[in-house]
């Protein structure tokens, strides 16, 4: 009998560490840090952009753009690039009569439009900072 419990015993690392080798363990690498640096900035990115409503879509579309002649008048005026200015969106999209309350048996109504709304989204890159 002692002799069963001693192969008992030193079979029992074997049998553990061939039960270890089936796991299968996803390598794990995790790294952290903090910076921190000391530099006056000099680049400034800003967005920015307008929205103008009209009873049609010509309408909505010339006050956007008689807007943004403006205010890319006012940025070559800043001495700011062309290159350095993009449109960052652009999007039209209708406007819609609100509907009336009405009660839940009645049957549903169509919408109606009536206008159009422009938007229009930039993105500029500021050098000179001053």
């Amino acid at each position: 009998m002692l002799i069963v419990w001693l192969l008992v015993l030193l079979g029992y690392p074997v049998a553990v560490q061939a039960h270890d080798e089936k796991k299968s363990e996803t390598p794990t690498l995790t790294v952290s840090d903090t910076g921190l640096v000391l530099h006056a900035p000099d680049t400034a990115v800003v967005t920015f952009g307008l929205e103008t409503a009209g009873k049609s879509l010509a309408e909505a579309q010339k006050k956007n753009s008689d807007l943004m002649g403006k205010v890319m008048e006012r940025l070559r005026d800043l001495q700011i690039e062309k290159e350095r200015i993009q449109t960052s969106s652009f999007a039209v999209s209708p406007k819609y009569r609100p509907f009336p309350n009405r009660p839940a048996d009645t049957p549903p109504v169509s919408p109606e439009i009536i206008g159009y709304v422009v938007s229009n989204m930039m993105t500029v890159e500021i050098r000179a900072l001053d």
